[in-house]
């Protein structure tokens, strides 16, 4: 089993302990991106797959598109996921953005394409 595929596991499995709501909806956040990673963005799959409500999962489909990280060519990991090996602190970041939590922000000034976060 890989890395993406273990954490799927135990995020799944850890919800339903989670103490307090904001961990929870961070938690089933990660759930519907590590999902979207291993099968791709479809809808119906990722409610199934995950077993969130659709209200949920659409809302973060819809962010994550507004936010050009979802398309129809794949999705734009954020640098949480390399190969089949993901990185816990970046996918809890992109979890907080497809949320809503957290916008990021491209500056155009700085390099040419250095982020910065923006935290609400």
């Amino acid at each position: 089993m890989t890395d993406i595929d273990c954490a799927f596991e135990k995020l799944q499995r850890s919800i339903a302990k989670t103490s307090t709501p904001k961990d929870r909806r961070v938690r089933q956040a990660m759930l519907v991106l590590i999902a979207a990673a291993q099968q791709g963005t479809d809808l119906p799959m990722l409610i199934v797959r995950t077993g969130l409500s659709e209200e949920f999962v659409i809302g973060i489909a819809d962010r994550m598109r507004a936010a050009g990280l979802w398309t129809d060519a794949g999705i734009d990991s954020g640098g949480w996921l390399d190969g089949r090996e993901l990185d816990g602190f970046c996918l809890i970041d992109q979890a907080l953005m497809c949320l809503g939590d957290e916008r990021r922000l491209i500056r155009a000034d700085v390099c040419g394409s250095e982020e910065s976060n923006d935290r609400r």
